[in-house]
């Protein structure tokens, strides 16, 4: 389709400075600031930005991502460690690859601790323990914060929430008005989690409604709130 069909619905609204009874583009750190793309009418229902260097509308959800060059659904973060970023697709991958690193280290924390060399006090020979020692404090070094990523991600996987909403929910303008557990794209546990370990595509979100809208629930209605 052509180009101007492809910006059908989009408002482009360039971020301006007022500077001594006058307007220019703003800057940020000596660069043009970058210009703010609002979707507007029905698209917005599904979409929220535009991404320019691909030329497409960005879904509710996802993120252009700079290290690859393309749109990332459902987006949770870029791993650096594994050169590829977590999505809608890998997310359950992830997941798993981080329970089997979690289980292998603290497996070989219990096979360290079970192979200590016994000696008597001052002997010289305990000197000999010493590789089992530094590995013992690797696994904790190790250990502790992946079993903390582990179960941040067992939280996400269960109520269908990415750290990138988590982290920049005032930011991102589908979800303005909730808060860091409104949880808005759940949509029950066992549909969560299936649709989190066994994706069968990508699924195109739509915003979710006013909180103001929601039935209420033991947890949350109009005279409490269990998380704010």
């Amino acid at each position: 389709e052509s180009e101007s069909a492809a910006l059908e619905g989009i408002e482009v609204q360039e971020s301006l400075v007022e500077t001594g009874g006058g307007k220019r583009r703003g800057k940020r750190n000596g660069k043009a600031a970058k210009p703010h793309f609002r979707v507007e009418g029905d698209a917005a229902t599904y979409f929220y930005d535009f991404a320019p260097d691909v030329g497409m509308l960005v879904p509710v959800r996802a993120k252009f991502c700079k290290k690859h060059g393309q749109v990332i659904g459902k987006f949770d973060h870029y791993c650096y460690l594994l050169g590829n970023s977590v999505g809608e697709l890998n997310h359950g991958l992830f997941w798993r690859m981080l329970c089997v690193q979690v289980i292998s280290i603290w497996l070989m924390k219990g096979i360290i601790d079970r192979h200590y060399l016994h000696f008597s006090a001052g002997s010289p020979w305990a000197a000999a323990n010493v590789p089992l020692m530094i590995l013992d404090v690797l696994a904790y070094v190790f250990g502790i914060p992946l079993s903390l990523v582990l179960l941040i991600h067992s939280y996400l996987a269960a109520t269908s929430t990415t750290t990138f909403e988590f982290i920049k929910m005032e930011k991102l303008d589908y979800l303005r008005g909730f808060y860091e557990f409104s949880c808005p794209f759940s949509q029950g546990l066992c549909t969560n989690l299936r649709h989190f370990c066994c994706p069968r595509g990508l699924q195109l979100w739509a915003r979710p409604p006013p909180e103001s809208e929601w039935p209420e629930t033991w947890w949350r209605n109009r005279y409490y709130s269990c998380f704010g």
